[in-house]
């Protein structure tokens, strides 16, 4: 299939421009609009061949293929067996949100220091521009194991514990938490506003009937002998 195709799509999913090579031209493929949506490039299975030789652009995962296409490039033409290890951007965020045991274990399992750096780089915007509250013992495991790469040790000597994911039980806990108050913000306020056009709208009956009603004066009698006939 992948033989027969004029161009492939190469996908940048990263938050910065990605800058690659052939043999012909240099392409700089634009940062992509969220961890969803990413750039795209056509290129000719020549060019992704020529791209493969010179950098690690496809063995690190910076830059990734349509899903029904991994499977035959990666192992078929690119010979890159660990394909399904490589992290997306995606994947980086569901690590640093919601890290169970098995998560961390991929986190500080990551050798290449280009991989490592995009995921410190999804972090840091995940700290900054989002709601989300980011366990402190995932940030401290994070800034271990780049401690470790910078000092040239490629297998990890951190050890993942329970208690490495307690926090972020919990925070998830808290936002569950505050959707919870939030919502019930928005329903006292509807019975709120609720009481208040009712009250309105009985005192409004009450001036109504105040004003439809007649005062009728009694006769007053005048002091004295009644007249005689």
């Amino acid at each position: 299939m992948i033989k027969d195709m004029k161009t492939i799509n190469l996908l940048n999913y990263n938050e910065n421009v990605v800058v690659v090579s052939t043999k012909h031209d240099s392409y700089g493929i634009e940062p992509a609009i969220d961890s969803e949506t990413p750039t795209i490039l056509p290129l000719d299975l020549e060019e992704i061949l020529y791209i493969n030789g010179n950098s690690a652009a496809f063995k690190s995962g910076i830059l990734r293929f349509p899903e029904e296409f991994e499977k035959e490039l990666y192992e078929d033409y690119l010979r890159i067996p660990n394909w399904k290890e490589l992290l997306t951007i995606k994947e980086m965020e569901d690590i640093i949100l919601h890290p169970t045991m098995e998560k961390l274990m991929k986190l500080v399992g990551i050798k290449d220091i280009g991989t490592f750096d995009r995921l410190r780089g999804v972090f840091t915007r995940l700290k900054n521009t989002t709601d989300n509250d980011i366990s402190m013992r995932v940030e401290r495991i994070i800034k271990a194991r780049a401690e470790e790469l910078r000092r040239g040790i490629r297998n990890t000597e951190i050890v993942i514990k329970p208690k490495d994911i307690t926090s972020a039980i919990q925070t998830e806990e808290v936002v569950a938490i505050k959707e919870q108050n939030v919502v019930l913000q928005k329903q006292m306020a509807q019975m709120q506003e609720m009481m208040e056009r009712m009250f309105a709208s009985q005192s409004g009956n009450i001036d109504a009937n105040d004003d439809n009603e007649e005062v009728k004066e009694e006769p007053v009698k005048k002091p004295g002998r009644p007249k005689k006939n």
